[in-house]
């Protein structure tokens, strides 16, 4: 019985003694774990692979591993777009200087030419006219230059040239459809003819013939037509030519003469 007692005892006494060295043996590590292993670090950043603060390395951190702070931007200042001129304004282009007109050579020969509009309508040129006759073509004469004289202009193809060919022609008036006038003999200008090398044309072209009846509606000429030998002229804005059978064309509108004729008295009666 005490042989028994005395084991028990003394296997108590081994366990608390091998509890005791346990204690001793695994306490410090436990209190090494809870304790800092390095200099405090108030960044938080984990402190690399082999920096330690007790083991004899320097507790100091290296410049090489000191964090830049991230660098910071004030806000941008709100601004308020400034609009475009869609069509901005254009910087006058100042006038390039005209150089000299070229020079021709005057004794080259010289061609002009024109083309006629035409009036709106019968009742138009009629308001127009200051003269409406109808006749017979009874000559027509040589063309010639609007010069003084009827001669050449010195330079006839410059620009510059205020000198024009046409053509006098005399109608013995029939009847005077407008603009009563004393003298039974018209003389016409009529723009256009040639004259040597030098022409004038005028398109569309309907030709005066000696014999042929026409009506015709005049004004005055241009200020620098003279008179054909003292005789002033009336310058033609429409011409009809009358065929035998009685029609009445302009060389783009033919009608029966009389209505022609009715035209031009309806063409008056208007205020």
């Amino acid at each position: 019985m005490k042989q028994a007692m005395c084991a028990s005892r003394l296997r108590r006494f081994l366990r608390g003694a091998l509890l005791a060295t346990a204690i001793l043996m695994i306490g410090p590590a436990i209190v090494a774990c809870g304790q800092s292993q390095g200099p405090a670090n108030p960044t938080g950043e984990a402190v690399p692979a082999g920096y330690a603060g007790q083991s004899g390395v320097p507790t100091a951190r290296p410049p090489s591993l000191t964090r830049t702070p991230f660098p910071t931007f004030p806000a941008p200042l709100y601004t308020t777009p400034v609009p475009t001129n869609p069509n901005p304004p254009q910087k006058p282009v100042p006038a390039q200087p005209q150089g000299p007109e070229p020079t021709v050579d005057p004794s080259l020969p010289c061609h002009m030419g024109g083309t006629a509009t035409g009036l709106p309508s019968t009742a138009f040129q009629t308001k127009q006219a200051t003269v409406i006759a109808l006749g017979i073509v009874k000559q027509v004469l040589p063309a010639r230059w609007t010069t003084p004289g009827g001669g050449r202009p010195a330079n006839p193809c410059s620009v510059t040239n205020p000198y024009v060919i046409f053509t006098p022609v005399l109608i013995e008036v029939e009847l005077y459809l407008k603009g009563q006038q004393p003298q039974r003999i018209l003389h016409l200008y009529v723009y256009g003819g040639t004259v040597d090398r030098d022409q004038t044309t005028r398109e569309p072209d309907l030709p005066y013939r000696e014999g042929e009846r026409v009506v015709v509606f005049l004004v005055e000429p241009p200020r620098d037509v003279p008179a054909l030998n003292g005789n002033p002229l009336k310058a033609v804005i429409e011409h009809y030519t009358i065929t035998p059978d009685g029609l009445a064309t302009d060389g783009s509108r033919t009608v029966p003469l009389q209505r022609l004729l009715d035209e031009i008295a309806d063409a008056q009666k208007q205020p």
